[in-house]
């Protein structure tokens, strides 16, 4: 049913274990990225990351915005916690023109609504 998605979990926190019950309740197969290195958005590893279409971005905040930025044009982001933490590259972010970017995160109880 689901043969023609190729899930990609970045990050494999404890909301990361959520999204993958989750899956794995549908029979959905996917694949977690967690990189060896803190530099995660190297272009060897973002290469790798392009095989697939569907994105769980349940990363450190810091790194939303580059996986976002570099990926959205592949297929479906669900970026967890805030975008991003500052008000540059969410000025950057309000540029890209995409209905498939789903951010799961309620902005009234943050800084980002202040701005």
């Amino acid at each position: 049913m689901y043969k023609h998605l190729k899930v990609c979990i970045i990050g494999n926190g404890s909301h990361s274990k959520r999204i993958q019950k989750i899956l794995r309740l549908k029979k959905i197969k996917f694949f977690i990225f967690k990189p060896k290195s803190k530099k995660n958005y190297k272009n060897k590893n973002l290469n790798f990351l392009k095989k697939f279409n569907i994105f769980f971005i349940i990363s450190p905040n810091k790194t939303h915005y580059h996986y976002i930025k570099s990926l959205y044009k592949r297929g479906y982001i669900f970026c967890e916690k805030p975008p991003t933490n500052n008000k540059i590259e969410l000025e950057k972010l309000k540029k890209i023109k995409s209905n498939k970017i789903y951010y799961n995160f309620n902005f009234r109880f943050s800084k980002i609504a202040e701005i």
